[in-house]
């Protein structure tokens, strides 16, 4: 009896002893087996290619916008080289669909527009390398090819500042397009505003207002910095041009009398 009560006491009682052990080999199995399974699943999902991801076939990475926890943009990413460091270079845009649907038609027309981006960008980028002449490139090779690839859809402008300037830059080109970029004049700039002012008519035939010529000398301003910063011009020709003037409207003001009749 002692015996038996001392082996209670010190939990020496040998079925006790091998639940115990089979508890715990049960509770080893069980942790090993489902470590194992999260293995397996991690790595299934590591080789399934993300929609964000870049994939096999170099597509450029997709990453959305969200407002509202809803999809209003996508932000594409692509790979162009590295430089003379070794530093990858990336070229960024920002696309946003006209239409919003759900968002797996969202995502598999984004991959479709990146895939079309990415290889207009890399022609792009491939023409720059075979860069043109100044005595040879026009202001519309110059514009289509190198400052809007480069400048307009590589600043992450909202689509309604691109849609500006792109209808700015038809009147533009369709004035100054054939001119070569290191022949254009001061005096040829201010023949374009001057054609703006006095000729140049809206489909509403109606002349552009002081604003507009404005935003037209300023598009202009944007894309001779640029040539001449990369050296296709030497010198600005607009840097030597007053920024036209809005026009001055007449403030109805209060006399003195009325001021005071105001105040009482």
């Amino acid at each position: 009896e002692c015996l038996a009560t001392n082996q209670k006491v010190r939990g020496s009682n040998p079925l006790r002893r091998a639940t115990k052990s089979l508890d715990f080999q049960g509770f080893f199995c069980f942790f090993y087996t489902f470590s194992l399974s999260m293995s397996k699943i991690g790595q299934q999902r590591s080789q399934q290619p993300s929609c964000f991801a870049r994939k096999k076939d170099k597509m450029a990475s997709i990453y959305p916008n969200r407002k509202n926890g809803k999809i209003v943009s996508f932000k594409f990413k692509a790979f162009i080289g590295r430089d003379e460091n070794g530093k990858q270079i990336f070229k960024c845009t920002t696309w946003v669909p006209q239409k919003i649907t759900s968002e797996s038609k969202l995502i598999a027309q984004a991959e479709k527009e990146a895939i079309v981006w990415e290889k207009q960008l890399l022609e792009e980028i491939s023409l720059e390398k075979q860069k043109l002449s100044p005595s040879e490139i026009t202001l519309t090779l110059f514009v289509q090819n190198i400052w809007i690839p480069s400048q307009l859809n590589d600043k992450n402008y909202r689509a309604s500042t691109i849609s500006f300037h792109t209808s700015l830059l038809k009147i533009i080109l369709d004035y100054l397009g054939d001119f070569k970029m290191n022949s254009i004049l001061c005096t040829d700039i201010e023949a374009y505003l001057d054609y703006l002012r006095n000729t140049y008519k809206t489909q509403r035939n109606r002349s552009p207002s002081p604003k507009t010529i404005r935003h037209h000398y300023s598009t202009l301003n944007l894309i001779f910095e640029y040539a001449a910063k990369t050296d296709y011009i030497s010198v600005n020709p607009l840097s030597k041009i007053d920024t036209p003037k809005l026009a001055k409207h007449k403030v109805d003001a209060l006399s003195k009398v009325e001021v005071l009749e105001f105040i009482k």
